[in-house]
């Protein structure tokens, strides 16, 4: 806080000691956050929080995202390819595909990259993500856009652990060739992807709320990409996705409270003076703890 004169001044004796906490991780070079590398932003393991940025990271975009006025890190184009059948019983079912990092099903595709546009992204996708199938733009499979502009829609990225907005250009498919989706694919209910899960507890992208607004009647009005009935077991885990899902995430997240609860004093200490150090470094607080450290504190 600032008093009369504008000068920072801290709030009370202990924003005061987290300061200087601050200052000292300044000035004995301290590393806090152990690794930056994009791995999925879940953690079940509140040690994960310092071991791990992008966990850390997603604790505070999840904060930041519940203002309305919330500004997104990065704006991302993506291209996502709808391939839709019908279950043996009747049911409405997209194929999508396990993201590695962030443990979640997703419908096939990517993001454009620099000199492609939605279209190019799009085949790259489906050569990429199915090859085995050996899918011919044109002599295989033609596709036409679900939305006639792409779909603006912000949420904490589960890979990233930021706060994004992606410009994603869905698109249907219309498969005209005799085909058997297998490998790392997994035909998924609409109505699980309405719950935000499957069955036996895996995550899909995007998330439920988003993807009910949006996409979800528009799908259900879709005519079939493949004539094949597909024999559909909900509680089926061939792939492993949900043992896997177990292992990294837990199914509930991470929620702030819980976290915070069972950490000792000292992780919390650091987390804390790391937030207020980030924001420090663009508030002018790293000029108040000089002259903190000038006058012996106080």
């Amino acid at each position: 806080m600032k008093d009369d004169s504008g000068e920072l001044k801290p709030a009370s004796e202990s924003a005061s000691e987290f300061l200087k906490s601050i200052s000292f991780l300044i000035e004995d070079n301290t590393v806090v956050i152990d690794d930056w590398i994009r791995d999925g932003a879940e953690c079940s393991d509140p040690n994960s929080l310092l071991n791990r940025g992008v966990c850390f990271l997603k604790i505070l975009e999840d904060k930041r995202s519940l203002n309305e006025d919330a500004k997104p890190t990065n704006i991302v184009k993506v291209s996502k390819i709808v391939i839709k059948a019908k279950s043996k019983s009747g049911k409405d079912l997209c194929l999508m595909k396990l993201n590695e990092k962030s443990h979640r099903l997703q419908f096939i595709g990517g993001t454009v990259r620099k000199q492609e546009n939605y279209e190019t992204t799009l085949r790259r996708e489906m050569n990429e993500e199915i090859p085995k199938v050996h899918l011919a733009h044109k002599r295989d499979y033609t596709y036409s856009k679900i939305t006639s502009e792409p779909l603006g829609i912000s949420f904490v990225s589960p890979s990233y652990g930021s706060y994004r907005k992606y410009m994603i250009q869905y698109y249907h498919l219309d498969v005209n060739k005799e085909v058997d989706f297998h490998g790392s694919l997994r035909w998924v209910s609409v109505d699980e992807i309405e719950n935000g899960q499957t069955d036996n507890g895996v995550k899909t992208v995007p998330p439920p709320n988003l993807f009910k607004s949006h996409l979800s009647e528009k799908v259900r009005q879709l005519p079939v990409s493949i004539n094949k009935r597909i024999k559909y077991n909900p509680k089926s885990d061939s792939l492993g996705y949900a043992e896997k899902a177990k292992k990294d995430i837990d199914p509930e997240g991470v929620k702030i409270y819980s976290v915070l609860k069972s950490l000792t004093f000292g992780q919390a200490a650091s987390i804390i003076s790391f937030i207020i150090f980030l924001i420090g470094a663009f508030s002018g607080a790293g000029i108040y703890i000089g002259q903190v450290l000038a006058n012996g504190g106080g």
